[in-house]
Formats: C-alpha cells, sequence, structure tokens
C-alpha cells in the first residue's frame, strides 16, 4: 500500500511539473479575439499619418495566431516610423498574442514600406522581431517604445 501510495505521489508530482509548474506565467488574453480586434484597429486607423487600415486576424491552431493586411497612409509622412507605429499598437492587442504580424504599408495604392524595413531579414514570409522591438506581450503602444 506503502509504494503504491509513493507512486500516486510521485506520479502527481511529475504530472504538476509538466504542466508548467515552475515556469514563467505567459500572460493569457483578456478578452476574445473578435471582441478585443475592432478596437485595436480603430487605434491603428487613428494613428496620425493613417487615412485606412485594412486588417484580418486568423486565431487558430492550423493557421496560426496573427495580423496582416494594408494600411493607405497619407503623402508625405515617415512611412516607416508610421509601420513601426502600426505595429506597436497591434502589439496591444488584448485577443491573443500575435506569433507573426505581417501589415504593408501604401500611399496611393504603391507599397511604401514593409516589415523588413523595421527589421525583418527577407520581405517574402517578413517577420518582424517582435518582443524584442516592442517589449513584453502586451506591449504599451507606440510611446512605450525604446
Amino acid at each position: 500500500m506503502r509504494s503504491t501510495l509513493a507512486g500516486v505521489l510521485t506520479a502527481s508530482l511529475l504530472l504538476a511539473g509538466c504542466a508548467g509548474g515552475g515556469r514563467a506565467e505567459t500572460p493569457q488574453p483578456t478578452v476574445a479575439a473578435s471582441e478585443a480586434f475592432p478596437e485595436v484597429q480603430r487605434d491603428v486607423a487613428a494613428l496620425p499619418g493613417v487615412l485606412d487600415a485594412d486588417l484580418t486576424y486568423t486565431d487558430d491552431v492550423t493557421r496560426g495566431y496573427g495580423i496582416s493586411g494594408t494600411v493607405t497612409l497619407a503623402e508625405g509622412v515617415d512611412a516607416v516610423q508610421v509601420l513601426d507605429d502600426v505595429y506597436a499598437t497591434l502589439w496591444t492587442f488584448q485577443g491573443f498574442e500575435p506569433a507573426l504580424i505581417r501589415v504593408v504599408a501604401e500611399v496611393d495604392g504603391v507599397q511604401v514600406a514593409t516589415a523588413q524595413d523595421l527589421g525583418s531579414p527577407t520581405d517574402g514570409l517578413a517577420q518582424v522581431p517582435l518582443r524584442e522591438r516592442y517589449g513584453p506581450w502586451p506591449g504599451a503602444g507606440p510611446t512605450a517604445r525604446a
């Protein structure tokens, strides 16, 4: 009986360790993506220099957790700076931690800034190093960026 009890106790401790015991907690979404997305999209559209934001999100395991789309900018703005502000704003999204943000900036239908301008090594499946650039998720937005 003692060995059975010890075995059950050992198995319980091992399972607790596998469930994340001892690891730092990752922030969890505070609201559903469908509720949070309209707010972050409005925040992006309200950024100085942004005329329109056509954004979508994907939140399933098979296709990944990400945000993509196009922002239309006013002529004469610093496109890379505005796109950086867009990414910083999207990093505040509360619906899930985006594994990927892929947004391009356009002026009059011409692409003027991409993830490559923000530190992505390639332009194809470009990925900005989000945590390194904007801090832990959820971020504080463009003004808090280092």
